[in-house]
């Protein structure tokens, strides 16, 4: 169910520039959107998740990472009830040593690859197997190249990944785009532009987070977790637009004195720790709220949902702070994880209004 909220919210539509080195004019920003308020259902009971931090839906099915859990990966029907779950804690083939994001691969129905940060590997699974009875991966592992430090990589498509570099070694953009093996094909991409003093490492750690992929088109979206700033780029790493979100806003933060880390000012927000997107919409988690000695800062009430020319269309509001979104296939239900006061898995189904980019 959804309820227009009783207090009508104007948002106004942020400064940032919808297009690279465009005027605010040439934006085409409606003056203002109404924001409603969208009351969820819980999924999942308050046993079968422990800490969950990743969701990808297939068909009739929720893939859910809980790195916490006895078994990494739990999949559910839409109606709750478990069905399936692999990857227990370990080294080997199907095994993680430290599951950090979970994603699925355009022009393959029912696959998913999880990340292991720590093995800097992809391993591939199927819905359907898993569904059978089955824990095994279902095919070859991706190894990424023994030099990269990266975030959560991205399928594009097919036969290409793309990853954020997290450490920015000697040579290294903004962006590592790889081969279905994990070599790298190429390494390309600005750092953001900012009037903070920060060094390019720490660039890409405050400006990094979420990506998707735009369907059907050679683009990615990058959501910065600690800044107002949403970032559609090209396969060649640069620029295509920055999207007039309506709460623009840069870093507060200071370096640690290893010039790896850094700390949250008073000031310091948090942004956008999570995205899902459909051919014709983005749909983009919001915080906003100050990250400065906050444990809660991550979790989330609001939803931006824009079109893929940058511009904001709808502000929804979840009863519920939520890490995590994704889409059902059809586009028409956002799926949440929260954890308190359960770790659970949450439904909330779009408005009618919600589902088109048109005005």
């Amino acid at each position: 169910m959804y309820a227009t909220n009783p207090i009508v919210r104007r948002v106004r539509a942020g400064v940032a520039a919808c297009a690279a080195g465009a005027a605010l004019a040439a934006c085409g920003m409606g003056p203002s959107v109404e924001t409603v308020a969208l009351e969820g259902t819980v999924l999942t009971d308050s046993v079968s998740l422990a800490l969950p931090t990743g969701l990808v839906v297939w068909q009739n099915s929720l893939v859910v990472q809980d790195p916490r859990a006895a078994s990494a990966v739990r999949i559910f029907d839409t109606a709750g009830r478990l069905r399936g779950s692999t990857g227990r804690k370990g080294f080997g083939p199907g095994e993680f040593a430290s599951p950090s994001a979970v994603l699925s691969r355009p022009g393959h129905p029912g696959e998913f690859w999880v990340f292991d940060a720590r093995l800097s590997r992809l391993t591939p699974f199927r819905v359907p197997d898993l569904l059978a009875g089955g824990t095994r991966h279902a095919g070859e592992r991706v190894q990424l190249a023994s030099q990269l430090v990266v975030e959560a990589p991205l399928w594009l498509d097919d036969s290409t990944l793309v990853a954020q570099n997290a450490m920015l070694r000697a040579g290294e953009k903004r962006f590592s785009f790889l081969r279905p093996d994990g070599a790298v094909r190429a390494s390309a991409g600005e750092e953001p532009a900012s009037e903070e003093k920060l060094t390019r490492f720490l660039k890409q750690q405050v400006y990094g987070g979420p990506m998707a992929a735009r369907p059907g088109h050679a683009q990615f979206l990058v959501a910065s977790r600690y800044a107002g700033r949403l970032e559609l780029y090209g396969t060649d790493g640069a620029l295509v637009r920055r999207f007039a979100v309506p709460q623009a806003f840069e870093p507060d933060v200071e370096p640690s004195p290893d010039g790896v880390n850094f700390f949250s000012n008073e000031g310091q927000r948090v942004g956008y720790p999570d995205l899902a997107v459909t051919d014709r919409l983005v749909f983009a988690l919001f915080s906003g709220q100050k990250d400065k000695d906050n444990p809660e800062s991550m979790f989330a009430r609001e939803v931006h949902v824009f079109d893929w020319d940058g511009r904001l269309r709808h502000v929804l509001t979840l009863d519920n702070a939520v890490l995590q979104i994704a889409l059902s296939d059809d586009g028409r239900t956002l799926y949440a994880v929260r954890h308190d006061p359960y770790p659970q898995v949450l439904a909330y189904p779009l408005p009618a209004f919600a589902l088109s980019a048109e005005t």
